[in-house]
């Protein structure tokens, strides 16, 4: 099975995320101090610059300081799922929700949090009418509450941020020296480990990235996934990256990148790839559930003295070392047992299962 001994130290540990340091400990500060009212913070950058990480290591390191505290995405469609989402993880005895409907999930929200420091982080929000819908599930009060919102949209962000106390925190691209532990250590297995032959082609590949995340990691996934790539054709790659960044490093530059990837796929990952078309934005995908998905649709081939779920898992693994995919629930053995798609890639495997005819 291709399982990724990596996944680990690529993903799990919080000493092991690039650049995010100085961000968390200006947010962090800013969440523990100050008034004893409610406060709004918004982060705001193009998708792939690292938003959600950012927000979810905050989370991490504050979350035993409050209460009550949640975290929930956004989808483009906002739906109920979203208050469900933050109701269950705040409340006690809230058993059949699933049957309420909204103004009953909104009362039961505000009066779990009402009298209690509560800190709510909302990842992705796509608009002003989304917003205004979930703050006004969110009560005012004087128990040093905060909330954490992420955007791509700097109008939304303002939004959030509507009081004069309340900062928007713009996340900027990785540094060269960021971008370069990033990039190195996913290749290489060390920022210290390119050979000099390709240092200079490896470089300017990284600089193409221009500080972003999502591409810089997709990219080094794709050049870790070659056994053996010679001078002449990281040159080759550096030429395709640069025609996809020739204008401004926005949404369709990087989905042009995150192609590279997709072409790179063998034939039997790419249309497990694009299956993923199926499942909605920010939809959490249980490994186990996606492989009995799989299987009766032809997907997965047989290899000697592997069973088919067996080779089926490794194709979700396979999926997660090229970073196609973003694992989540990792247990101790290194094994992630769901994903969950980025935006942008969605809007990747989206237009591609559309250009295949393969989903519409």
């Amino acid at each position: 099975m291709a399982t990724d001994p990596r996944i680990n130290i690529l993903y799990a540990d919080v000493p092991d995320q690039v650049g995010v340091d100085g961000p968390m400990s200006d947010i962090v500060e800013w969440l523990m101090g100050g008034t004893t009212t409610l406060k709004v913070l918004s982060i705001v950058g193009f998708g792939g610059l690292g938003k959600t990480t950012l927000a979810m290591e905050v989370f991490r390191r504050v979350e035993a300081q409050f209460g009550c505290r949640a975290f929930a995405a956004v989808s483009q469609k906002l739906d109920m799922k979203l208050l469900k989402d933050l109701l269950s993880q705040v409340a006690q005895g809230a058993d059949g929700m699933d049957t309420w409907e909204e103004g009953r999930l909104i009362r039961k929200l505000r009066e779990c949090l009402l009298n209690k420091r509560y800190l709510i982080i909302i990842d992705d929000v796509w608009s002003k009418s989304a917003w205004e819908k979930v703050r006004c599930a969110l009560p005012q009060n004087n128990h040093s509450s905060r909330i954490l919102t992420t955007t791509r949209i700097e109008s939304v962000a303002k939004s959030c941020c509507s009081d004069p106390d309340d900062p928007i925190y713009r996340i900027e691209p990785l540094n060269e020296s960021d971008s370069k532990v990033l990039f190195f250590k996913r290749i290489f297995g060390d920022k210290e480990g390119c050979p000099p032959q390709l240092k200079e082609v490896s470089n300017q590949i990284m600089k193409k990235c221009c500080g972003s995340p999502l591409a810089t990691i997709s990219i080094a996934s794709l050049l870790a996934s070659k056994p053996v790539m010679l001078k002449e054709q990281r040159e080759k790659l550096l030429i395709s990256i640069g025609s996809a960044l020739e204008k401004n490093p926005d949404l369709e530059g990087m989905k042009q990148i995150l192609s590279l990837s997709y072409y790179d796929l063998p034939y039997h990952l790419k249309i497990c790839f694009l299956y993923l078309s199926f499942f909605p934005e920010d939809f959490k995908i249980e490994r186990d559930s996606l492989i009995q998905q799989w299987i009766p649709e032809g997907f997965v081939g047989i290899e000697r003295g592997l069973s088919v779920e067996e080779v089926a898992e490794g194709y979700f693994n396979e999926l997660i070392n090229r970073s196609m995919v973003q694992p989540m629930d990792i247990n101790c053995d290194g094994r992630a047992h769901a994903c969950r798609v980025h935006d942008v890639m969605l809007e990747l495997i989206l237009s591609k299962a559309i250009e295949e005819n393969f989903v519409t």
